[in-house]
């Protein structure tokens, strides 16, 4: 069995106890409610055991543009440094430093939420966390590793899109060049299969994959070059909790060794094929490849070659 069928079958496991749980929770208790306590209890049996999920408010002592605390959020998933523990379904107060990840999880996504959640995920991602490593000093946030010792990686996953996948791209890229920040760092369709990963960097755990460079700022410390990846998989559920074992808070804890196996399992050399031509993404690990073909014509600035490629798919 390769990588591929074991990402499957997983796939398959997880959603059907992902099912049973909303069944579950749509039987008792307020049932516009019942997504978001259901989705949570299921996450809580399927992240490694040393972490427990939540909900509420997050809070910091540093954040930009003085942002200190957070939105209520439908998932937060807690290390062993949280301080502050909840019933999984009983909203709180939770300290950034003992934050892993967070997002929101939609039944349904429309356009009318787009620009509420990136809002909502912006906010979270200005708030910055104290070194909490007294072995490994982290001065800056100047690899992908030491980035999310700094700042906590945030997810929107969707079971279904009453809206194209390439208008939720194209929000989010125009956000990245207007503000030179990233908004989210990752967007799972669980109904098409569709995923986006933004990374701070260009050398990423999910590296092979191929994807479109773009410049943005990190408060207090200097402009880099980030890399946004497109992908279409057959086990969108299983890369959801792959990627939320990729992260820790601190470096002197030890990688996950899902990180190896999802290298083998991403699909390598899938462009994403749009009615009017196919969008060649560039190979994340040839820097002098960076660029967007847009049906077969070469892109310079691939930030806005993307954009326009989008943007264009949906006039077709």
């Amino acid at each position: 069995m390769n990588v591929v069928d074991i990402l499957n079958e997983q796939q398959r496991l997880l959603t059907d106890q992902l099912n049973a749980a909303r069944r579950k929770f749509s039987q008792s208790g307020n049932r516009g409610d019942h997504l978001e306590d259901a989705f949570r209890s299921f996450l809580n049996d399927h992240t490694p055991s040393s972490l427990t999920v939540g909900t509420g408010e997050v809070v910091s002592l540093d954040g930009y543009d003085n942002h200190r605390v957070s939105r209520q959020l439908d998932v937060v998933v807690n290390t062993r440094n949280q301080p502050f523990r909840n019933d999984v379904n009983e909203a709180g107060v939770y300290l950034i430093e003992g934050v892993a990840a967070a997002g929101e999880v939609k039944s349904v996504l429309n356009s009318s939420m787009i620009e509420t959640e990136l809002l909502k995920s912006s906010q979270f991602r200005s708030l910055i966390a104290k070194p909490v490593s007294n072995l490994i000093a982290v001065r800056n946030p100047d690899t992908w590793e030491s980035y999310y010792c700094f700042y906590r990686p945030y997810f929107l996953l969707c079971l279904e899109s009453k809206l194209p996948w390439q208008r939720v791209a194209i929000s989010i890229l125009e956000c990245i060049r207007d503000t030179r920040r990233i908004p989210i760092d990752a967007v799972f369709f669980l109904d098409s299969g569709m995923i986006f990963l933004i990374s701070p960097f260009q050398k990423r755990p999910w590296s092979y994959s191929k994807g479109t460079p773009f410049g943005h700022d990190i408060y207090s410390y200097k402009s880099v070059v980030g890399f946004f990846d497109l992908m279409k998989i057959s086990s969108p559920l299983a890369m959801f909790i792959a990627w939320l074992s990729y992260f820790r808070g601190s470096m002197v804890e030890d990688m996950n060794p899902i990180q190896y196996y999802i290298q083998e399992g991403l699909p390598i050399a899938e462009d994403i094929v749009l009615p009017q031509g196919r969008i060649c993404l560039a190979d994340g690990e040839d820097i002098n490849s960076w660029a967007v073909r847009r049906a077969g014509e070469f892109v310079a600035d691939p930030l806005n070659g993307l954009l326009d490629a989008l943007k264009s798919s949906l006039r077709n």
